[in-house]
């Protein structure tokens, strides 16, 4: 397995011939990851701060169900509303067991 490893100022990376890697940094207030497996999925992740003063990370991952990413800052979708169902009838109808 072919694979370069450099390990300078928090960095590292690591590949290999059929195309799998990793890499890195982390330093300072940011950081950032990302790797790639032997099915072609790439994972990665990075951190920053904001004009705010505020730590922000990202997630991410680009697979056969196609890129998605989740954050800190980003925007999440609200619940689905459940099905609404039927008010009750004022007067239900009762039948009478004998």
């Amino acid at each position: 397995m072919a694979t370069r490893q450099l390990l300078d100022g928090g960095q590292h990376e690591l590949s290999d011939e059929i195309g799998q890697y990793s890499f890195g940094y982390a330093g300072g207030p940011s950081s950032r990851a990302e790797s790639r497996d032997a099915f072609g999925v790439v994972r990665g992740s990075y951190n920053y701060v904001d004009s705010e003063g505020k730590v922000q990370t990202q997630h991410y991952v680009a697979d056969a169900l196609g890129f998605r990413a989740s954050g800190t800052n980003l925007p999440v979708a609200p619940d689905a509303p459940l099905a609404a169902l039927p008010a009750p009838s004022p007067n239900p109808s009762r039948t009478l067991l004998r």
